[in-house]
């Protein structure tokens, strides 16, 4: 499962911010509620980018504990 709780002194690159924001958002994401890309783009402020929360939620890991069905 992706790590999204990082200590405060560890410098993190934008690239793993938006995966944290992303991580964070799709987590709280209740069960048996359907969101789509776009609207969790939104929802972690990522602007517009479905596909690339499309593609990111593709890549996680077997036994992934997050609400997907990517």
């Amino acid at each position: 499962m992706p790590t999204v709780n990082q200590p405060a002194e560890s410098a993190q690159s934008p690239a793993d911010m938006r995966r944290t924001a992303l991580y964070v958002t799709l987590a709280q994401v209740p069960e048996g509620c359907v969101v789509s890309y776009g609207e969790l783009a939104h929802l972690a402020g990522l602007g517009r980018a479905a596909r690339w929360v499309g593609r990111t939620l593709s890549q996680l890991p077997e036994g992934t504990q997050l609400p997907c069905t990517a």
